[in-house]
């Protein structure tokens, strides 16, 4: 019964279908959540900082990342990174200002700057994915980022979260969500495309039944 089981069930492939689901999911419940002013959609806490419009985009944008491959892949990549890019002259624009830009949002440098350690996780996704020895190690990056980061809305700790007043606004709990299914897609099967890791999770299946009526056969 052990063996039917490792031969039917890989994690890796498990991963690769449903880490693009879940956080395109998480992207577009968002942005429905900004459209529709549903709160419970863009914060899981109370009081706690939501996701910005700019990171669930850039989750819906990872998610294609992860199902597709070769130009569209690299095209998708470009336009994750030019977000960032765009994000990242955001906090020069405080730097040298020397101050924040007016917030109305709570735990916010900016309505539209995410966090910093947000900024580092979609960098990484996109650089780190280059390579397997890359991508693990990146990997482990943005899961301790995002799982600390969980920890601290769980506990209400703001600078667990990355809140830093003047200097980065907090990672949402939406995004630690994200962070954390990303990083364990690059730690455990990022190098299948999802089309690829279905067909090869329905694959072993079909190569476990065949075994297993031909065990039944010689018994």
């Amino acid at each position: 019964m052990t063996q039917f089981l490792k031969q039917s069930v890989n994690i890796g492939d498990i991963v690769r279908i449903w880490t693009p689901i879940i956080i395109g999911g998480i992207g577009v419940s968002a942005l429905l959540g900004w459209v529709f002013e549903q709160d419970l959609l863009i914060r899981y806490f109370n009081d706690h900082i939501s996701i910005k419009p700019y990171t669930a985009i850039s989750a819906v944008l990872a998610s294609l990342i992860i199902i597709t491959k070769g130009s569209a892949k690299k095209w998708l990549s470009i336009s994750l990174l030019v977000i960032m890019g765009r994000l990242i002259l955001g906090y020069l624009e405080i730097i040298i200002s020397g101050h924040a830009i007016t917030a109305t949002q709570i735990e916010s440098v900016s309505d539209n700057l995410p966090s910093v350690a947000t900024i580092i996780m979609y960098s990484l996704m996109v650089y780190c994915t280059q390579c397997s020895t890359c991508a693990l190690r990146g990997g482990r990056i943005i899961l301790w980022l995002s799982a600390i980061a969980m920890v601290g809305h769980i506990f209400g700790c703001s600078l667990m979260y990355w809140y830093v007043p003047s200097m980065s606004s907090g990672m949402s709990a939406p995004t630690a969500l994200i962070g954390i299914h990303i990083g364990f897609w690059m730690t455990h099967g990022y190098n299948n495309t999802l089309l690829e890791a279905y067909e090869i999770l329905h694959l072993n299946e079909d190569k476990s039944v065949g075994s297993k009526e031909r065990e039944l056969e010689y018994m």
